[in-house]
């Protein structure tokens, strides 16, 4: 009686489950409530946070800005889809409107619409640098790297400040909105960051932090199936070694190939453990792993070997 019980509770679940998976819901009647920057509002800082109210049941949010306005737009100024209720964004003088709009997979709610006017200045202590590349906390191998923000219309130069490790790397000014550096101090935590200055007012500095890692993983050791073995079940146990590592964050590919020159490719998995289950059909198989780490190192390939599965 208690397993019946069992069984029909499971049911009930996964019928549930399985119901509030393929649901969407309607969210074509809501209304998205907009915060920030109010409307119509007059402001002489050129960084503006737009931001809205979370609608439930909504995945995504389509955010338009346009110069001066939606009926006579001049300029499309922005048109993206974020997941937040929030974007930073960098304007110039003018008048523009800004609406959202929520959606998911189905339904989206009608546009809220506002007004917004940015009045000229040359008074920089209000703005913002938005840093766009590399993101924070980004892990590369490149040691030659773009650094990229958005332009402020009143800023003359940049300043754009490298640390590694903590301690100053370079330091040097620039006049656009990218720059290329060398990351001569090898490997380790950097931090990058910005301010904008003119005759008269500077920014605060924005800052990020990235991780260059140029060391490749370390082969890895086959443990089974052992090389020339022969295995009686369809289902194969692949094990092998994965050595400590202090570099970024890696997993391992596993190839398993029907020949021996390694070309045909049966099964590869992505793993970040050193065992997968896999089941093949009878036959002879050829097998392999390699490491590759989050800032796209790839280690050598393991030494093949082979086994056969013989049918029961």
């Amino acid at each position: 009686m208690k397993k019946e019980i069992l069984y029909s509770v499971l049911f009930v679940m996964i019928i549930f489950t399985s119901c509030k998976d393929i649901i969407v819901m309607d969210i074509s009647d809501e209304k998205v409530v907009l915060l920030s920057p109010y409307d119509h509002l007059e402001s002489y800082s050129s960084t503006q946070t737009f931001w809205w109210e979370y609608v439930e049941d909504a995945e995504k949010y389509q955010l338009q800005v346009v110069s001066p306005d939606f009926v006579q737009t001049e300029t499309l100024v922005l048109d993206t889809l974020i997941t937040k209720d929030q974007f930073l964004y960098n304007l110039v003088p003018g008048k523009y409107q800004w609406r959202v709009r929520a959606l998911n997979s189905v339904y989206s709610t009608d546009y809220t619409i506002f007004s917004l006017q940015i009045d000229s200045t040359q008074d920089l202590t209000s703005e913002t640098i938005i840093l766009r590349t590399p993101l924070q906390n980004d892990t590369t191998n490149k040691q030659i790297l773009t650094f990229s923000w958005d332009k402020l219309y009143n800023a003359d130069t940049f300043n754009v400040v490298l640390l590694f490790e903590g301690s100053p790397s370079i330091d040097t000014l620039t006049a656009e909105n990218s720059i290329s550096l060398s990351l001569i101090d090898g490997q380790g935590a950097y931090v990058w960051k910005v301010n904008a200055s003119n005759e008269i007012s500077r920014t605060e500095y924005s800052e990020r932090q990235f991780y260059l890692d140029t060391s490749a993983p370390l082969k890895r050791t086959l443990i089974s199936p052992v090389d020339q073995s022969v295995i009686q079940d369809s289902i194969t146990q692949c094990v092998w070694n994965i050595p400590s590592h202090d570099g970024s964050s890696e997993y391992d590919s596993l190839y398993i190939y029907s020949d021996s020159t390694i070309t045909s490719v049966v099964f590869s998995a992505k793993v970040i453990v050193g065992q997968v289950e896999v089941e093949l059909n009878p036959g002879i198989y050829f097998w392999g792993v390699r490491g590759v780490d989050k800032a796209g190192n790839r280690g050598v390939f393991s030494d093949v070997w082979s086994f056969e599965l013989s049918a029961k």
